[in-house]
């Protein structure tokens, strides 16, 4: 669940590193084209001794694989001591912790990467310099008499490539850098109040806690006393969280109107939160009323709607006072009527548009019992 949704990211971030790792590389053949271009004489010396180009390419790769491994061996030893600082940096129980290292595979895949970003870009340089003109090189041996027109080329080529990656790697950081601005400035309202809230996840032993009675008998002594705690404003219980949990997406009718059609059904985000749970998020009322002390097991099932909800399946604006079911165990087809409509949030992601949603109160909430 914790990984579920990053993915993309990863894959962004991969193609980000993989821009770095071009023009690092650029970088590197172009400086070795400059080198083996002052080799011009060294190199025509060998091939009149007797090397042949296949040599002189064999020799220049040789060097250019010396230097890419070095690379990879300095890359691998920092991100080994990257991926330990990064473990420590992540609070101990976050259960994917255990999965952050450098394993074999990352290893193999380094030291591949390694030699085949040193043979591709030593390919060029070398040939080019096994190619150049004896005679001028033996006869003014300059490094810039000794530079044929192709390696210009190759070195302009490889100039303009890296400016290239340069100038995408400069508008991907900065479209990141604005996003990430906007979640900071919170430009998206996430329908909920964000500042001064923590939450906290407590699990019951089920040996101990296995009735929905139990679990809102524990509910409401841990608000009680949490109530008591000097300096804490408010307190309550929800199930799921926003955006930190996985939203239940579950399917309802509307009593006493027909299903949409054969095909499609009415689905909205189920949560189940006590009786002060709109308060202490801070999520406004629009019309009817909010749970209270009167919901409990004994009397009438009740929900909450999101105003998306509303909208979508309500627009004559008559949702207060009818009544849904959730085809779903266990609480299936148990009539639920509608006492009141708030603010939309954002249950899933700051990036994704709010989503119909129900409330149900905890006291009522049997899918505690699951």
């Amino acid at each position: 669940m914790i990984v579920e949704n990053v993915k993309p990211a990863l894959f962004v971030l991969l193609g980000a590193v993989g821009l770095v790792l071009l023009i690092a590389c650029a970088n590197i053949a172009n400086l070795l084209l400059t080198r083996a271009t002052s080799r011009a004489r060294e190199i025509a010396v060998r091939n009149t001794l007797g090397a042949g180009r296949a040599r002189i390419v064999r020799q220049l790769l040789s060097e250019t694989a010396v230097l890419g491994s070095l690379g990879g061996g300095i890359g691998i030893a920092l991100a080994y001591w990257g991926v330990q600082v990064l473990a420590a940096l992540i609070p101990a129980g976050v259960p994917i912790v255990n999965a952050i290292r450098v394993d074999h595979f990352v290893l193999f895949f380094a030291l591949v990467l390694s030699a085949i970003a040193s043979i591709a870009f030593g390919l060029a340089p070398a040939f080019l310099v096994a190619n150049s003109n004896l005679q001028v090189n033996l006869r003014e041996g300059g490094a810039r008499s000794g530079e044929s027109s192709g390696g210009r080329r190759a070195r302009n080529i490889l100039a303009s490539g890296e400016i290239a990656l340069a100038v995408m790697l400069l508008v991907a950081a900065g479209l990141l850098l604005r996003s990430f601005a906007k979640l900071i400035i919170t430009a998206v309202n996430p329908g909920f109040n964000v500042q001064h809230i923590v939450k906290a996840e407590i699990p019951l032993p089920r040996a101990k806690y296995s009735t929905p009675q139990q679990w809102i008998a524990f509910s409401d002594e841990l608000l009680r006393q949490m109530q008591a705690e000097p300096g804490l404003e408010d307190s309550a219980v929800t199930l799921p969280a926003p955006i930190a949990d996985r939203n239940a997406e579950v399917p309802f009718d509307i009593i006493g109107e027909p299903p949409l059609s054969a095909n499609t059904s009415r689905t909205a985000d189920y949560v189940s939160v006590s009786s002060n749970y709109f308060r202490t998020m801070g999520i406004p009322l629009l019309a009817g009323r909010l749970f209270d002390q009167r919901d409990v097991m004994s009397r009438p099932n009740v929900t909450v709607i999101g105003k998306a909800l509303a909208e979508m399946y309500f627009p004559s604006g008559n949702a207060l006072g009818k009544q849904v079911s959730f085809a779903f165990p266990p609480d299936p087809g148990i009539p639920r009527q509608v006492v009141g409509i708030v603010g939309d949030v954002r249950d899933v992601s700051l990036g994704d548009a709010p989503k119909p949603m129900v409330y149900v109160p905890f006291t009522q909430a049997l899918i505690l019992a699951r």
